[in-house]
């Protein structure tokens, strides 16, 4: 990473193929700590991606459901859509979410973070800085 600039080797992935291998990958993890994951996506939803990058966020978000769970086993799902030529994908957990005095500090911090070359848009998630 120089001038702190990031350099992603993209290729053209389906994101459905990707996460269906990257879930057998850590299928052995999955079971240790009784994780349901279940994957609802289209066929055909292909972008350019980084892979490891993609690898590192799911890791997070597997690893966040884990560690903020309230119970010993989570339910995850994750789902690829692609309307009006693009793609569209979210996971969820059945964690306890957000606490306010949490939303509030990320509200604080998040609103000052920008990064050169960004576009703001409308969305819908909590487009949390990874």
């Amino acid at each position: 990473m120089e001038n702190h600039i990031f350099q992603y080797q993209k290729e053209e992935t389906d994101l459905k193929e990707f996460i269906t291998e990257y879930l057998e990958e850590n299928e052995a993890f999955i079971r240790e700590y009784s994780l349901e994951i279940g994957l609802y996506a289209e066929e055909g939803a292909a972008l350019m991606m980084d892979r490891g990058a993609f690898k590192r966020i799911l890791d997070n978000l597997l690893t966040n459901s884990i560690r903020y769970r309230e119970k010993n086993q989570s339910r995850i799902e994750i789902r690829v859509q692609k309307k009006e030529g693009r793609i569209f994908w979210s996971v969820a957990d059945d964690g306890p979410g957000w606490r306010r005095t949490v939303w509030k500090r990320y509200l604080r911090v998040s609103a000052g973070w920008t990064r050169p070359g960004l576009t703001a848009v409308k969305a819908a998630g909590w487009d949390l800085p990874l």
